[in-house]
């Protein structure tokens, strides 16, 4: 009898997927006769989950408002994910499994974004906290999320960000011009004249930046708007909407079961399909 004891595991970042080759027999992987029958099919997925940006305050007149958060950004591809955290684990997926991606929206006029998240029966839910709205003369601090908001000019506080997504924002500043405070992003905080930088993944085959922090302005000001980055926060002045969050699974293209709803992109990178949800879908294994 074939020795399984190091076939079937496969979790964790560094691991490779050596079963890549899997006959499908209802789910099965088909190991030959007199293995002993066929056991459940393992394989690791790498993933990214991008939340929604926060929406710009309503201008008050002033153009002193700061710029919004990004939305938090957790991925188990590459060294780091947001806020200065390690990457995390990659995924182990099991054949027949249903992984649903959910998809969340940026804030728009002064709203945070809405969580976005990866879940699926036999995996620990990976989510990501909308990022927070930045303030004005209304609401003084800016708000917690994924990355937090920036502050109002001269004494509003920057929002907090979340434990692995995101950084917080800047506090306003009173230094000549005036002007709000830059919005957190997954790469660094917001700083009282700029927006935090958004954090590059290489997850599709090439780098690509994720969750950028929406701009501060200097008084007097005209509207910025959002980064064209997924999970970007709305920039400073006027009335803005965040970039809408993102989630992609990576896995070996010998295990792609190329069962999918909610219309996702697939691309190639080598061995490996690249699937892009940009809207609530499903990927079943």
């Amino acid at each position: 009898m074939r020795d399984l004891k190091n076939k079937l595991t496969t979790s964790g970042k560094g691991s490779t997927n050596i079963q890549s080759h899997r006959g499908k027999s209802f789910g099965y992987q088909v190991l030959g006769f007199g293995s002993g029958g066929g056991v459940p099919f393992i394989g690791t997925a790498s993933f990214l989950v991008v939340s929604g940006g926060g929406g710009n305050a309503v201008g008050q007149g002033s153009n002193r408002e700061a710029g919004s958060g990004a939305g938090g950004l957790r991925t188990s591809f590459g060294s780091t994910s947001g806020g200065g955290a390690s990457a995390q684990s990659d995924l182990t997926l099991t054949a027949g499994a249903q992984y649903t991606a959910t998809i969340g929206g940026g804030g728009s006029g002064h709203a945070s974004g809405a969580t976005s998240s990866l879940a699926g029966p036999d995996i620990s839910t990976v989510s990501c906290t909308g990022g927070g709205f930045g303030s004005n003369a209304d609401h003084m601090n800016g708000a917690a999320g994924g990355s937090g908001g920036g502050g109002w000019y001269s004494t509003g506080a920057g929002g907090s960000g979340t434990s692995g997504e995101g950084y917080a924002g800047s506090v306003g500043f009173s230094g000549n011009p005036y002007g709000g405070a830059g919005g957190g992003a997954a790469g660094a905080g917001g700083r009282d004249t700029a927006n935090g930088p958004g954090l590059a993944v290489s997850i599709t085959g090439g780098s690509v930046t994720y969750a950028v922090g929406g701009d501060s302005n200097q008084y007097p000001s005209t509207s910025r708007n959002a980064s064209p980055a997924a999970g970007s926060g709305s920039g400073a002045s006027g009335v803005g909407t965040g970039g809408s969050g993102v989630v992609i699974i990576r896995i070996a293209a010998t295990d792609y079961t190329g069962t999918t709803t909610g219309s996702p992109t697939v691309t190639d990178d080598g061995d490996y399909k690249v699937i892009k949800f940009t809207g609530t879908g499903t990927y079943t294994s």
